[in-house]
């Protein structure tokens, strides 16, 4: 497990330093302070394969391959012509990402990767997600949700590990009376999540039951497939009630204790960080909660113990 987190030179991180990190890492602050980008950062540090991270963090920021260039890329990790790069370390591991003119460059322990900035990117891509492996061991859940590729090739990966069961743990806080569940093929390129209902003998998709349940099928899906890893999920409360929050953080402390994964969340809500506050101080699990802000012209990360979190979030924390 991660036990600190050093950041330097990513996006507007010149350096930033979380200590003292626990099983369930809550971190909240300001719009565009940099919660989705602290997520990014350990996502690229704690991924198997940097480059399907790197691809993935792109997807979601909606940057097309044709914009891989060197302008923009040293927006994300460093200037090649100063040479500093982008570097994370953490309690057992150190990741460094360089960009020169014609490469990103990503080492990590032994591992060095290089993926061409050139025509070639599309290859890199496309390898990238040719192995489905490569995202065992550490997922990013975005504010909208795992990727369609990820849900179609990951599920498989539940059944194999017998781990299907926390997905309709997690359903049937959302509605209780979901009996079953499965990916589907429904014309589409990539398999879908449906559920069925009782009392109606057709199968739903998830998408059809509301926002809630395709955020519950995320958070455990996720929680799933990062087994002795680590779990990014932004924007955590997205479409969930309030009334559901205490539910949803005490699933989460639960499966990441059995499975030995660590957990990073971003929210922008109130009632979660409450609910957060009371779930870590009833789980034997630490919770961390972590505001970013500003000082002088520097982020930093304000933590706060569980006794400590508990007040916070109830003297009306700034989340937003």
């Amino acid at each position: 497990m991660i036990d600190y987190l050093e950041i330097q030179n990513y996006k507007m991180f010149e350096r930033l330093r979380l200590d003292g990190l626990g099983r369930v890492n809550l971190i909240v602050g300001k719009n565009n302070v940099g919660k989705s980008s602290l997520l990014e950062a350990v996502f690229l540090a704690a991924a198997p394969d940097p480059i399907y991270a790197f691809v993935r963090i792109m997807e979601m920021r909606r940057i097309n391959p044709g914009g891989y260039t060197l302008k923009n890329l040293t927006g994300f990790f460093g200037d090649p012509f100063t040479g500093l790069g982008t570097r994370v370390e953490g309690f057992d591991f150190s990741s460094k990402i360089e960009v020169d003119r014609e490469r990103l460059l990503f080492r990590k322990s032994n591992q060095e990767l290089a993926m061409p900035i050139d025509e070639d990117f599309r290859k890199s891509i496309a390898d990238a997600k040719a192995n489905p492996k490569s995202v065992l061991g550490a997922l990013y859940v975005s504010s909208d949700g795992p990727d369609a590729w990820e849900v179609h090739n990951l599920w498989d990966f539940l059944d194999l590990y017998d781990r299907k069961s926390y997905i309709l743990e997690a359903l049937r806080i959302a509605m209780p009376e979901v009996q079953t569940v499965g990916v589907v093929s429904d014309g589409n390129a990539y398999r879908q999540p449906y559920a069925t209902i009782a009392g109606s003998q057709a199968a739903l998709a998830l998408a059809a039951l509301g926002e809630g349940m395709s955020r519950m099928f995320g958070i455990s899906l996720g929680l799933g497939v990062t087994a002795k890893g680590v779990l990014c999920i932004d924007e955590v409360e997205n479409g969930l009630h309030y009334e559901l929050h205490e539910r949803v953080c005490d699933f989460i402390f639960q499966v990441a204790s059995k499975l030995d994964v660590q957990v990073f969340l971003t929210t922008h809500s109130l009632d979660f960080t409450r609910a957060f506050a009371r779930a870590a101080h009833k789980s034997s699990e630490l919770g961390r909660l972590y505001r970013l802000t500003r000082r002088l012209g520097y982020l930093e990360a304000v933590d706060y113990t569980e006794q400590e979190m508990l007040l916070a979030a109830e003297q009306e924390i700034e989340v937003r």
